[in-house]
């Protein structure tokens, strides 16, 4: 029996890498069903012959028989799920009013249960934010189907497929707890070694580097062009297209980059210092991941104040998030007495070399660091957190405590790192799952496609 995978997706660019990966899937044997809330991304699906549900179609015509909060206590309880978390999850829903959210929400449940209660499916592909994300997963447990999302691995043109939505790589936890104590072999020390080295030999961002919007003409049409698709062809059906609010948003970024930078230190390398990465506001690593720290102005006023004395804490900017902040939550930053905001455009590996150590929610910068041999803080969740490797916050009253044994007990040991960077190699597949922006025609190169159609393929057939 044919084994069937479901795409999910919100907007058209989605359903072309989706739909090319998907045709070589089929040439594998895999039956393929795209589900998507966009209309353009449902016409371009249907004029290319793909299995495709538009899931406006069934929230449009479904109708609730009582009122939604009744609905929900009930989905609460059968998928073991928090409504107000999973709203907070997805930012475009939180900016309607409660009432219509939730009643979405409902609709959305309704939707896939009747889906994969009449389908039979046994994996689905789609993200980590958003109801498109966040609620198959949850239906999915119920009807034993295999929920995945996929994301870039920390070594170049590899990609991870994992099941957990929380932060950890799930394929990694378990390759890691099989493997943690076992010797490497030559050929994989040598790999390992080679992993770490090209990270730190050559600087190598292990972020996406997309740079911050700028206005510009062409940017403008782009724009207007969007706004007519959404009006004319979207018809306002699509929760996701958020044509306008996008856009100012991306105004507003374009413009505040100029005028934050008068508030940017200089970073002082004879004095102590942490560093703790800004996150990107509004991103799942903080709504879905992290919800405690969604939030990160008290959470930077608090750590400042677990320092020990003498110590500054240095935040920075997410590269792709220059000017996202609002320059009055930056200037609270900055007026901490030991904290210092440094420019965001300053390597990382230059400041994590010189600094004694990192605290983050759940940022990349946690996995550089480890390189480094610096002291990492962890209070979310980071697939590198499993390693035994950093230092895990669990309660917030003990993080003075931490930051001193830190300080004064090294915890990272090579033999163990090189193993974990195995690990790592062992847990990805290769394949560019970059389709966004500049990188987007190198990754929808028909070589790399099957790459990451044979990913999913080998995936799907794992017992």
């Amino acid at each position: 029996m044919k084994k069937r995978v479901v795409f999910v997706g919100v907007a058209i660019y989605f359903a072309r890498y989706q739909h090319a990966i998907g045709k070589k899937l089929e040439e594998k044997g895999v039956k393929v069903s795209h589900v998507t809330y966009s209309k353009e991304a449902y016409n371009f699906l249907k004029k290319n012959n793909a299995d495709v549900t538009y899931l406006p179609d069934f929230t449009d015509k479904c109708v609730l028989k009582k009122p939604a909060g009744k609905y929900l206590e009930e989905i609460e309880s059968e998928y073991n799920i928090n409504a107000n978390l999973l709203l907070l999850g997805d930012y475009d829903h939180s900016l309607m009013s409660r009432e219509k959210a939730f009643e979405s929400m409902v609709k959305n449940f309704m939707f896939w249960e009747d889906y994969l209660k009449n389908k039979d499916v046994n994996m689905i592909l789609s993200g980590v934010e958003r109801f498109a994300g966040m609620i198959p997963y949850a239906v999915s447990k119920k009807y034993d189907v295999r929920y995945y999302y996929w994301t870039r691995a920390v070594i170049p043109n590899n990609f991870v497929l994992s099941e957990d939505q929380c932060g950890h790589w799930s394929v990694l936890d378990k390759y890691w707890g099989k493997n943690k104590n076992r010797e490497l072999t030559t050929e994989e020390r040598k790999e390992a070694t080679e992993i770490i080295n090209d990270i730190l030999e050559k600087k190598r961002a292990l972020y996406l580097v997309v740079g911050t919007p700028k206005v510009t003409i062409s940017g403008a049409l782009f724009f207007f062009k969007r706004l007519y698709l959404n009006i004319f062809v979207e018809k306002f059906r699509n929760p996701y297209a958020r044509v306008i609010r996008i856009a100012w948003d991306k105004i507003k970024k374009a413009v505040r980059k100029y005028l934050v930078k008068p508030l940017y230190s200089q970073p002082d390398y004879n004095e102590k210092f942490f560093i703790y990465p800004l996150h990107v506001e509004n991103d799942a690593q903080l709504l879905v991941r992290a919800p405690p720290y969604e939030d990160q102005i008290p959470i930077i006023k608090y750590i400042s104040r677990c320092l020990p004395a003498g110590y500054k804490l240095y935040i920075k900017e997410h590269p792709n998030n220059i000017g996202g902040m609002a320059i009055g939550k930056l200037r609270e930053t900055k007026n901490i007495p030991n904290v210092r905001l440094v420019s965001p455009y300053l390597s990382s590996h230059d400041l994590i070399s010189k600094s004694q150590g990192v605290i983050v929610i759940n940022s990349t910068v946690g996995w550089e660091a480890m390189l480094y041999g610096k002291p990492v803080i962890v209070l979310g969740t980071g697939f590198y957190d499993v390693s035994e490797m950093v230092w895990k916050v669990r309660d917030l009253y003990e993080l003075p405590e931490i930051i001193k044994k830190a300080l004064n007990k090294k915890i990272i040991i090579r033999e163990k790192l090189l193993r974990f960077a195995n690990a790592i190699r062992k847990s990805s597949y290769p394949g560019n799952v970059n389709f966004y922006y500049q990188y987007a025609e190198k990754a929808m190169a028909d070589e790399n496609i099957s790459l990451i159609a044979k990913g999913i393929y080998t995936e799907l057939n794992k017992k």
